[in-house]
């Protein structure tokens, strides 16, 4: 997947992972690069935001995202701090985790970690 969409995914589970939206922005280690949105709502039942970067809005329930960029859907799960899911664009899992404001993202498509911070 998209540099850019790893940021937006990684920000969607560490405000459902933290149950609050604690900043409107997301910092991307791997790229030095912070990624901004804004929020209309992150809860565990539904997502509404706008992606600055990639110009365009995610919304739907975590099991079922529709990214208007891409014109695809993204599934998140997150449970216990622990991120799974899917992303339909690419056709590759991902999967890590939440430690307080810090994202550990796994892209099965690059065989990596990448690192985030809330």
């Amino acid at each position: 997947m998209t540099a850019d969409k790893r940021a937006v995914i990684a920000f969607i589970a560490a405000s459902i992972s933290n149950e609050t939206q604690i900043s409107s922005g997301i910092y991307d280690y791997s790229r030095s690069k912070y990624f901004f949105y804004q929020v209309t709502e992150i809860t565990r039942e539904q997502v509404s935001l706008y992606d600055f970067e990639r110009k365009g809005y995610l919304r739907g329930s975590l099991s079922n995202i529709y990214d208007y960029v891409s014109g695809g859907y993204i599934n998140v799960n997150v449970h216990n701090n622990n991120i799974n899911g899917f992303d339909y664009e690419s056709g590759y899992y991902f999967g890590g985790y939440v430690s307080g404001r810090t994202v550990y993202l796994y892209d099965y498509e690059a065989m990596k970690y990448f690192v985030f911070l809330l």
